[in-house]
This record gives C-alpha cells, structure tokens and sequence, in this order.
C-alpha cells in the first residue's frame, strides 16, 4: 500500500482538517488520474480524512469531498457551491491567473451549461433537454445498431488482435455524437484529434505539444484548442443559419435565450461540449469495460451467457472507470457543513472515483461485477449537473456491447493497457486485445 506507513500531524482543527502533503500530492497530480494510484489515495482519505484540505504548492487549498453521501449533499446545493465561480476541473495557480489574464476575468475559454449557476443553467440545460429525454433517446436505438455493427465489423477486419482504443472505443461514440449534431463524416478524425487534445493536455502521447503540459503552458494550449473547435462549429452554425436541417445543429443554431439569440461564446460552447463531452464519457466506460471483460474470463462469460446482463455491466464500466473522476466548485459563503468550516471563495472537489468505491455504499468496490445491483454509481454526477447526456451513454454503449458479444466468442489482453493522464476526463487510451469471432 502506497500510504500504509504514513504519519499523520498530531494536531488538526477538526472543522478546517489538513489531508497529509503525501495524499495531497497524488490526489492533484494528472499522472496518477492515469496509472492508478489516485484510487490508493482516495482510499486513504475515505478512511482517514473524508473530507478534508488538500494543501499543495502549486495548486489553491481545496476541500476534497471523497464519501458517496457528502458528493450527493455537496452537489445538490449549487447556491453554496458555485460552478461558475472558478474553473470546472483542476488547475494550477498560474493556470488560474492566466486564463483570468487572457479571457478578461474569465475562468475558462469556453461556458457550458456544467459551468453555470442559477438562473442560468436550467434556462440553457432546457435548449436540448427534450432531445435528451430516455423516450427521445430510445428513437435512435436502431440507428445507433447500425453504427455499433459498423464497429463490431471494422474489429473483425483486425483479424483477431488490436487496439480497442483505437478501433472502437475512441470513434464510436463520436461518429455517434456527430451523426445527431449532423457534423460530415469526413470531419470526424479532426473533431477526435481535438476532442482528444482537450482532454489529454496533461497526457505526453495526447498532448499537441507532444509534452505533459502544466500551468501556464497547459492554459495557453487548453485555450488554443477550444479556439479551434469553436472556429469549427463557427462555419457549421452560420451554414445551419442558411440551411436549416432537422439535427442538432440546427437546433443549437436556431436556439434563444429569453427571447434573444444565444450568445455567440455560450452557443459555439454548447456545439463544444457535445462534441466532446458526448464522447469522452463513453468511449472511457466502454474501454474500461472491454478491458475488465479481458481480464475476468469468469465476467464475460455470464455475459456471454445471458446478453440481459449487459445493461447491468455497462452500469458497472461507468462507475468502474468514473470518467469524470474530480469536479471542481467555489463556495459562495462562510458556512459549517458536513462538520466542517468551509469559507467564502474556498476550492472544493468532488471526488466521483472516490464515491464510486466508498466501501459504505458499494460491496466489493474494487472488483468488477457485470451484475452488480443495485448499483448506486455516481459516474454521472448527481444534482442539477447530472450528465444530461446519460441516457444516449448508456444505450450507445448497450446496443455496442449487444453487437460486440453477438460476435466475440473469447477475449483476452495482449498486453498491459494504459490510461490517460487528465484532470479533465481519464480513462483507457491503449486498450490492446486478442479475441476470436464468429
């Protein structure tokens, strides 16, 4: 165990209590997003410090909120703790200055409806919401069979030995996103390669620089990045302007606020996030699962047997990878809550890895169960925030893995997989596998 001989200080205020510098210094470093020893942490501090002050020097004190019931309490009062206030995921001191530097005060280049307080976000969550709905969604089931077929068939071509990431697990769910955003085909590998970029900053084989970048150097490339995805979406709203379509473009386009059209910056990073956001969750969960499928014979043979389980394993690969692993909020206000003194401008994170194996809510959190139930997973996020694209997640990964175990008859890892350092979404990058098909 990576803390199993860690010294604790004698003396703590029990309202404002420090987490040890060691544990601290995992929980804000991207590496360990990647290679999981932020699950050894997380596991440390659920037990010691549940919710206590990460102090670290290159990053702002912040209270990291690790048990299942704090994550439920913490996001359900979005008046104590703002979204907007600061940005969404973690960031380094100088990163923080410079983007308040070159975004005239703002936090982050872009505004999605995550990083938005009342009366705002419900009035932008409602543009899409009807689009979103579990009766909306189920109309694209058999569309949606037609891509994951498309898939299982391009795995086949392999022959028998790949990479998933690569194969499956990173274009599926874009070309998903893409075809109901109405975005060309041809285009597709572009929005990847940027999609990937903005989550993989931290990430050497990721980043556009080649280099794990931090600080400075990872706002003025996050920065970057977005300007490029949103001088993209710039050419496909002003065409859906000319040349209305029945896809979310268009609706997106179209869309007003309280009478008025969508400003320019919230509705180019309304375009943004579902194109990226509406991939980086299930293309993690669904690499993480075929990963545990890989390593447990036993799992993916009671899928095999009984394809009624797959909805139960998709529901486990989400909590099991919790792609989203730390959000970050501001509190608005001196207040006592959870038993501890949180004050006005403070940083707070919440730890979805952390409760999605607290030891009080799930049994044997740290093996994978593909019928696990029930299964109180987090991985969506919890309160107003909860993903709004969760039903398209889980049925595009339903009706994937229906294909998948329609033709994999074995499974197996041909080598060690590696995940990808991010504070921003993490989860499988190299997912090489050997399998025999039907």
């Amino acid at each position: 165990m990576l803390f199993e001989n860690l010294v604790e200080k004698t003396s703590q205020d029990p309202l404002r209590p420090v987490m040890p510098e060691a544990v601290a210094n995992v929980i804000t470093s991207a590496a360990a997003f990647g290679d999981g020893t932020l699950h050894e942490a997380l596991k440390w501090a659920r037990a010691h410090h549940p919710l206590s002050l990460a102090e670290t020097e290159k990053f702002h004190p912040l209270w990291v909120v690790t048990k299942h019931a704090d994550l439920r309490a913490f996001s359900t009062r979005p008046d104590l703790f703002l979204s907007g206030a600061t940005s969404i995921t973690l960031l380094e001191r100088e990163g923080h200055r410079l983007m308040r530097e070159m975004l005239a005060g703002r936090s982050e280049p872009m505004r999605i409806i995550i990083q938005m307080d009342p009366p705002d976000h419900p009035v932008y969550r409602a543009v899409i919401w009807e689009k979103f709905t579990p009766r909306q969604i189920a109309t694209t089931t058999e569309a949606l069979r037609l891509i994951a077929r498309e898939f299982v068939e391009r795995l086949a071509a392999t022959g028998g030995e790949c990479d998933f990431a690569e194969i499956v697990s990173f274009p599926y769910p874009m070309r998903v996103i893409m075809s109901l955003l109405g975005v060309p085909a041809e285009d597709e590998p572009k929005l990847l390669k940027l999609a990937k970029q903005l989550q993989g900053v931290q990430d050497p084989d990721i980043s556009r620089t080649g280099e794990a970048q931090s600080g400075a150097d990872a706002a003025k490339t996050t920065i970057a990045v977005v300007q490029e995805i949103f001088a993209y979406f710039a050419e496909i709203k002003a065409d859906r302007l000319k040349h209305p379509r029945d896809d979310l473009a268009t609706l997106l386009a179209q869309a007003e606020i309280n009478g008025q059209p969508m400003p320019t910056l919230e509705s180019l990073s309304y375009y943004m996030v579902l194109a990226t956001a509406g991939h980086d969750t299930t293309s993690a969960a669904s690499g993480g699962g075929v990963i545990e499928l890989a390593r447990s014979p036993s799992e993916f043979a009671k899928v095999k047997a009984d394809p009624k389980l797959i909805q139960t394993m998709v529901d486990e690969s989400v909590r099991w990878v919790s792609p989203s692993k730390l959000t970050m909020r501001q509190a608005s206000q001196d207040i006592e809550f959870c038993g501890r003194a949180i004050k006005a401008g403070d940083h707070v994170g919440l730890a979805w890895a952390s409760g999605n194996r607290d030891e009080e809510v799930f049994e044997d959190p740290y093996t994978f169960k593909v019928d696990r139930f029930p299964n109180r997973s987090l991985g969506f996020g919890w309160g107003p925030h909860v993903c709004i694209g969760q039903h398209l997640a889980r049925l595009e990964m339903r009706v994937l893995f229906e294909e998948f175990f329609k033709r994999v008859e074995s499974l197996e890892l041909a080598a060690e997989p590696r995940s990808i350092a991010s504070f921003t979404v993490s989860g499988p990058k190299y997912v090489p596998i050997r399998f025999k098909m039907n």
